[in-house]
């Protein structure tokens, strides 16, 4: 949503997005910045912890180890589809299937 203005009336008006693929991509970004982002820090921090302190479990280090490679290969996958434009992310969500199909093969 974004501030607009109206001809002789004070009061702020609102104004949402148009393009559903956008606000798609608006809401993907802050999710991103307000839940993954961080999760990945902590989870770095863990994993630093655990490789100094060296009295971690080895199965609790490489379970995070794992945790925190998992995060951040979804991040880099974010990273890409928000480098599509609308058109491309549209229809890489309409192979849905035939994407599988062509991985399997």
């Amino acid at each position: 949503m974004r501030g607009v203005s109206v001809f002789g009336d004070r009061r702020q008006h609102f104004e949402s997005m148009k393009d559903l693929w956008e606000m798609f991509r608006v809401i993907l970004e802050e999710r991103k910045r307000r839940e993954f982002d961080p999760t990945i820090a902590v989870v770095r921090e863990c994993v630093a912890e655990a490789k100094k302190s060296g009295s971690t479990d080895v199965y609790a280090r490489e379970h995070m180890e794992e945790l925190l490679e998992f995060i951040v290969l979804l991040s880099a996958l974010f990273e890409e589809f928000r480098s599509l434009s609308p058109s491309a992310l549209k229809g890489l969500v309409k192979l849905r299937g035939g994407l599988r199909k062509l991985l399997r093969g």
